[in-house]
């Protein structure tokens, strides 16, 4: 058996469908591309892939990944190729690259930070600019994280690595690194409900359009993409 790391892309056409959906999709586009891929023992057997971390509904993508586990070694231009050309404009594969080392942990378990651009669309004058400086200048960004059985307040200022934004057509934009993973992981949709919270420059009503840039894992202390692991 042999392990490979896939990069692919979640479309904005396809952006409200569920990650179940989108899991079926790609499973369809691996069965048409005829490459050997191992499938699990017992009654129900399933096909041997995993993804890095679902995407949210309304979320789209230009960096996801996935683990793929194949028969034998092919070729990686190959497995891509295939791929390709049985798929459509809404899934397209970017990168395949061999796992070799055993004890290399799967995608998911090595995942630290993702890359988002959020754009939140402004509701009358452009005053947001002085609006979020000062929002920004608050040492807590405290919100209330409701569960099935209690309550709880977390910092999500803490879990920002980077956040750069611009105001452009008449939307707040944003490019932002967020802690992801096991650890401690925002979602890109909590941030920017609780900006539209707390900056009434911002429209309540209008859907925030979302777009997951790339997936990162660390390395010596510096954040890198996971598609140079291994």
């Amino acid at each position: 058996m042999v392990r490979y790391l896939v990069k692919l892309t979640k479309g904005k056409d396809i952006k409200f469908i569920s990650h179940l959906d989108y899991l079926k999709a790609v499973q369809r586009i691996i069965k048409r591309s005829n490459i050997p891929v191992v499938y699990s023992q017992g009654f129900n057997p399933h096909m041997e892939f995993s993804f890095a971390q679902p995407l949210a509904v309304g979320v789209y993508s230009q960096g996801d990944y996935l683990d793929l586990y194949l028969e034998n070694e092919l070729d990686k231009k190959l497995i891509l190729k295939n791929l390709n050309e049985n798929s459509d404009e809404n899934i397209e594969f970017l990168n395949v690259k061999l796992i070799r080392e055993e004890n290399t942990q799967k995608s998911m378990a090595m995942l630290e930070a993702c890359l988002y651009t959020i754009d939140l669309k402004i509701e009358g004058d452009a005053s947001c600019l002085e609006e979020f400086k000062s929002l920004i200048s608050k040492e807590k960004w405290d919100y209330t994280k409701a569960t099935k059985t209690s309550e709880a307040v977390i910092d999500i200022k803490k879990a920002i690595i980077e956040l750069n934004y611009t105001v452009e057509f008449g939307y707040f934009k944003i490019v932002t690194m967020l802690k992801s993973g096991s650890v401690f992981n925002l979602s890109p949709k909590l941030l920017a409900k609780f900006l539209r919270d707390n900056m009434d420059s911002l429209d309540k009503d209008s859907f925030p359009h979302i777009e997951r840039i790339e997936m990162y894992t660390m390395n010596k202390n510096s954040y890198i993409p996971l598609y140079l692991i291994g």
